[in-house]
């Protein structure tokens, strides 16, 4: 008897050396026994799919038993094929997984023609593009904010420069023009008839001799010339 084994490694995640084949059967008494087994003296290792797609290995065992212990022999046709419906098949596998690795260069292709490297993009929700979109990104400008190239002028007149203050102390000139009232000095004068014309204490602290209905407010000098300020 003739037993044709085939052996191919689809899915398989990782090569493996090969030294022995098993075959096994259903004893009616013990259920399923190794009814035999095949050792060679020289492993054959088989490689994983995506080192060697379509590899395939075959054996024909041949069997020779004599009549004193009848038995039959009972092969389940199911997902069982022929060498060239294999070969087929091989065939369409390696048509598909060309067509595969052609269709993720186009994908690469559009993708680095819709994001270039050094494209700047801003993302909401936390999206994290190093998960979603192909490439390597990373965060730039933390805490700033971006401005747009300038080539007439020296601050921006190429990409990546920098500039600025968080915080930025004006000096005399920078701050608007501007005076402030005096709400709290103290005015004296005295006189031999207070009664008609004594402008007398008025202070912070409320104390007064004469009050006189004077409406007068005095202000401080201006100060601060309203120039302009640079946050570069």
């Amino acid at each position: 008897m003739i037993l044709p084994v085939f052996l191919e490694n689809t899915n398989l995640e990782e090569g493996y050396d090969l030294w022995q084949v098993g075959i096994y059967a259903q004893d009616p008494e013990e259920g399923e026994i190794l009814y035999c087994i095949a050792h060679i003296s020289a492993a054959k290792h088989i490689p994983s799919a995506s080192k060697s797609p379509g590899f395939s290995i075959t054996w024909d065992f041949c069997f020779k038993s004599s009549n004193t212990s009848p038995f039959e022999v009972n092969i389940d046709s199911v997902g069982l094929v022929n060498i060239e419906q294999f070969q087929i098949h091989t065939g369409e596998i390696s048509h598909l997984k060309s067509s595969i690795v052609s269709l993720d260069e186009r994908i690469e292709d559009l993708n680095s023609a819709l994001y270039p490297v050094g494209i700047v993009l801003a993302f909401l929700n936390g999206f994290d593009p190093n998960k979603s979109l192909l490439g390597e990104w990373e965060p730039i400008a933390k805490g700033q904010t971006l401005v747009g190239v300038n080539e007439s002028g020296p601050d921006f007149n190429t990409v990546e420069k920098s500039g600025g203050l968080k915080d930025v102390t004006l000096s005399i000139k920078q701050i608007p023009a501007h005076s402030h009232p005096e709400s709290d000095l103290c005015y004296v004068y005295t006189d031999e008839h207070p009664a008609n014309n004594s402008i007398v204490t008025t202070n912070q602290n409320g104390r007064q001799n004469i009050n006189m209905n004077i409406k007068s407010k005095t202000y401080t000098k201006n100060a601060g010339e309203g120039g302009a300020h640079s946050n570069l």
